[in-house]
């Protein structure tokens, strides 16, 4: 018996392991308050959350240590209480995580806190905008498909590489200088004199501001306190920044790691609800499944496996859409002509 190529790829990608599926654990002083952040990393990016509290006073070598390392990743909302994490040994501690961990929380990003990097104060009521640091003529990755369109773009040219976003409402910052340790400075505020850091991160091995070497890889970003203050690009840059540690493949609904018809399937039968769940077929968190979810799994689908697609009693493609009305339309001329020609 022939196996269609397609459905074997998918059962050889599952197998593997392929998935970006991931448990973390989330260091928050009000899981109730990051409930959205939560719902984001499960219901649309496949992620489980396995734990969630502050974790203060964490000492190196001890229990909570253990349970941080059980998870894949560790993220650190901005709701924990920066005071609750500036002793040598609680820095120790989480520096000698071997986990990755990604910290929300400029606060503790101080040299009396983490010692991410070289300030001892905040700047809040961030009005931001971002670029490459002064100098870079590159983007990063972690910018990919970012979209200067979308009403958080703010006017004026570019530092370097990319333009000027507003990405949160109320994006707590640091007021930094350059001493980062080994850390790369990814994204900054477009201020040449003050270039507050939004995004930075290091390499497992490398050193922060603290000098302690780090166990696992390590990225800041400026989230804001409430999930629902980010402007339009700060939650795909979030995705952006998961994604260097596990990958999403565009137009995987059901996050096994490949775009195959069962993804396509759930767009279909989805297609037009109002839905809060990737798996359901909302690719892109808007809460509707509609032919942008549809457009992105094709154009991730190929046009092979595309052509396999079978809308049934769903909805047409807009091309055939398109086409039918204008068959409809050309007919309905004929007639009209047909007739002012008989009388």
């Amino acid at each position: 018996m022939r196996v269609k190529f397609t459905a074997l790829l998918s059962i050889v990608l599952t197998a593997a392991g392929f998935g970006n599926a991931a448990d973390f654990v989330l260091v928050t002083d009000d899981a109730a308050a990051d409930a959205p952040l939560i719902n984001h990393l499960e219901n649309y990016m496949g992620h489980t959350v396995t734990s969630t509290g502050s974790f203060i006073d964490l000492q190196p070598g001890s229990a909570e240590v253990a349970t941080l390392n059980a998870a894949d990743m560790v993220i650190v909302s901005r709701t924990t209480g920066s005071g609750n994490y500036d002793t040598t040994d609680v820095v120790a501690a989480w520096d000698s995580l071997t986990v990755p961990l990604l910290l929300g929380n400029g606060w503790i990003t101080r040299n009396n806190r983490w010692m991410w990097v070289d300030t001892d104060a905040m700047q809040e009521n961030y009005d931001g905008d971002i670029s490459d640091p002064v100098g870079d003529t590159e983007t990063d990755p972690l910018f990919a498909n970012l979209v200067p369109d979308t009403g958080d773009l703010i006017g004026g040219p570019p530092i370097s590489g990319i333009a000027k976003y507003d990405w949160t409402s109320d994006s707590d910052l640091p007021n930094s200088g350059v001493i980062l340790g080994n850390g790369e400075i990814i994204g900054v505020r477009n201020n040449a004199a003050q270039p507050n850091i939004i995004v930075a991160s290091w390499d497992a091995g490398q050193m922060t501001g603290s000098g302690n070497v780090l166990g696992g890889n390590r990225y800041f970003y400026a989230m804001p306190q409430s999930w629902s203050s980010f402007r339009n690009n700060g939650v795909p840059l979030f995705e952006n920044i998961l994604g260097q540690e596990f990958p999403i493949v565009d137009g995987d609904v059901n996050l096994d790691g490949a775009v195959t018809i069962e993804d396509f399937n759930a767009i279909r039968d989805s297609f037009g609800d109002e839905v809060n769940m990737r798996s359901l077929g909302d690719l892109n968190a808007d809460g509707l499944v509609n032919f942008i979810d549809f457009n992105e799994w094709k154009n991730a689908a190929g046009p092979l496996l595309a052509s396999q697609a079978v809308w049934g009693n769903a909805v047409p493609e807009p091309s055939t859409a398109a086409l039918l009305a204008i068959g409809v339309i050309g007919l309905m001329v004929r007639r009209v002509r047909g007739a002012n020609r008989r009388a």
